[in-house]
């Protein structure tokens, strides 16, 4: 807690036992205060302790004992209001809308937070510049931007990652296998036949026989049967190709059917963007094993979510 908010409860601790004690504590000599009676402390007191209000003529009677306990009683009543106040103050305009969902293979280099949002209102949310933070160790990460269309050949060009309703935010504390945090799309399943991703991608790419072309001299007929043969996101292997085919059927599947081929084809397909990132920070072992505390905090330093384990 910080010092600001340890004075906000000790102040209005002092506030509660000021109240209920009529100022006695600070004045006790006070002539004034000498002259309240018995009855006028008691008034003060119960009016602090509604369980007591319902029998009047019991509270005259109360001894100090109880008097303490009452008092303490408000006193912890207070107290829990104040903590609320605070959690109140420091709440994200976020909080609900974007969730620590899980964490896995903690201290370890792969050590993976799932992200999820609940975005009901239809607004997208910039998460970019956001951070996790332990509040253990003072550890921080950074949200940084993505490439919304990854290629491999191309320098990357993050860009800020703005979610909607529904996304999966996977925040890896590795390297990203292809030098950049993205947005996962249709074809991706293609950069797994070749680069080890964890957790894995969707291995479902659009059928390679839908974009295949028609028979001809170009592409005969036993091209096309083992193009119907490929699983899907799989990418052709020459020492497997067919016996007498074409040239220009072995220049398609190795130019074609493959993750730059596949978005080359459907990169303009409504549902070819998923709802989904993968974002890498290359910063190994920043959480503890265990008596963890991580924080998610938005731009304005607000807390979004938190998770303990």
């Amino acid at each position: 807690m910080s010092t600001n908010t340890e004075g906000i409860l000790i102040i209005a601790i002092l506030i509660a036992i000021v109240l209920v004690s009529g100022g006695g504590i600070f004045n006790h000599t006070n002539d004034t205060n000498r002259a309240l009676t018995e009855r006028d402390r008691q008034e003060r007191l119960y009016s602090y302790d509604d369980s007591n209000t319902s029998n009047p003529s019991s509270q005259t009677n109360t001894s100090p004992a109880k008097q303490i306990k009452s008092i303490s009683k408000n006193v912890d009543k207070l107290a829990d209001a104040v903590h609320e106040y605070i959690e109140e103050q420091n709440a994200s305009i976020y909080k609900g809308k974007v969730t620590i969902s899980t964490i896995r293979d903690i201290g370890t280099f792969t050590t993976q937070i799932t992200l999820n949002t609940y975005i009901y209102d239809d607004q997208p949310i910039n998460i970019t510049g956001w951070k996790l933070r332990s509040t253990v160790t003072g550890n921080q990460s950074v949200i940084g931007g993505a490439t919304h269309i990854p290629h491999l050949n191309s320098s990357r060009n993050e860009q800020p990652i703005i979610v909607f309703d529904r996304a999966k935010i996977v925040v890896s504390q590795n390297r990203s296998p292809i030098n950049t945090s993205f947005r996962t799309n249709s074809c991706v399943g293609y950069l797994a036949q070749s680069k080890n991703f964890d957790p894995p991608l969707k291995n479902s790419c659009p059928n390679p026989s839908d974009d295949a072309p028609p028979l001809s001299n170009r592409i005969e007929s036993d091209c096309l049967d083992y193009i119907d043969d490929l699983y899907s996101c799989e990418i052709p292997n020459k020492r497997n190709f067919p016996e007498n085919i074409t040239n220009s059927c072995k220049s398609y599947l190795e130019t074609e059917i493959n993750y730059e081929g596949c978005v080359s084809k459907h990169s303009t397909d409504l549902d070819f963007l998923k709802n989904e990132w993968r974002v890498f920070t290359n910063q190994p072992t920043l959480w503890r094993e265990d008596r963890e505390h991580i924080e998610l905090i938005d731009e304005y330093g607000k807390i979004v979510d938190s998770i303990t384990y």
